[in-house]
C-alpha cells in the first residue's frame, strides 16, 4: 500500500521539479539510435485500430491523440 502512494505522489509530481518525491539527482536522458527509433515507430504502426480510423464513422475515430504518438515515437527518454 506505502509502494502504491509513493508511486501516486512520483506521478502526480512530475511537472513539478521543486517536489521532493521526485528522484531528480538521479534523471538521465536516453537519446535513442536510428534503429531504436525504427523499433519505437515499428512497434506503434502494429496498433493500427488505436492510429487509424477504421470507417468514415466519426465514432471509429483514431484512439491515439497526436500527442500521444509523439511521445511514444520521440527521441528521448527521460528515466530516473
Amino acid at each position: 500500500m506505502a509502494e502504491l502512494a509513493r508511486r501516486r505522489t512520483v506521478s502526480a509530481a512530475r511537472h513539478r521539479p521543486s517536489d521532493h518525491a521526485v528522484p531528480w539527482t538521479r534523471v538521465r536522458v536516453h537519446t535513442a539510435s536510428a534503429a531504436e527509433i525504427e523499433r519505437k515507430n515499428r512497434a506503434v504502426a502494429e496498433f493500427r485500430s488505436q492510429i487509424h480510423p477504421l470507417s468514415q464513422d466519426p465514432r471509429d475515430a483514431p484512439i491515439l491523440p497526436p500527442w500521444v504518438l509523439a511521445r511514444l515515437t520521440r527521441a528521448t527518454e527521460t528515466v530516473f
